[in-house]
């Protein structure tokens, strides 16, 4: 909030513009903090008695995590063996990122001089 909230009081065209985004997101945070301390662990006590079986979902959520893992351990194996390749690749990505920077509409960039 402390990030967001001062956007929404910035001054001249760019503050109009930028008015709208600052009070949503301050807002979103502000309920997304609310959720996280109150009804978050609420949730998970009932979902997570000691003592009793897995429920279906849990049984899902579960095994849907540990495919995750096990997809990134896949990628990340051969990443970390490669490592000058895959800084390469990103080198050239962010390079060929530079090519399009002409294309971009620039209604609030200053005209070069």
């Amino acid at each position: 909030m402390a990030i967001f909230l001062p956007v929404a009081f910035m001054k001249g065209i760019i503050g109009k513009f930028f008015f709208q985004f600052g009070v949503t997101i301050t807002v979103a945070v502000l309920l997304s903090l609310l959720e996280a301390l109150t009804l978050a662990p609420m949730r998970l006590s009932r979902m997570l008695e000691v003592g009793e079986r897995a429920t279906r979902l849990e049984r899902w959520v579960t095994a849907t995590f540990a495919r995750l893992a096990a997809g990134y351990q896949r990628l990340l194996v051969p990443a970390l063996h490669h490592r000058r390749l895959v800084l390469a690749g990103a080198a050239i990505l962010f390079v060929a990122s530079l090519g399009i920077v002409k294309l971009l509409r620039q209604e609030f960039i200053p005209p070069r001089t």
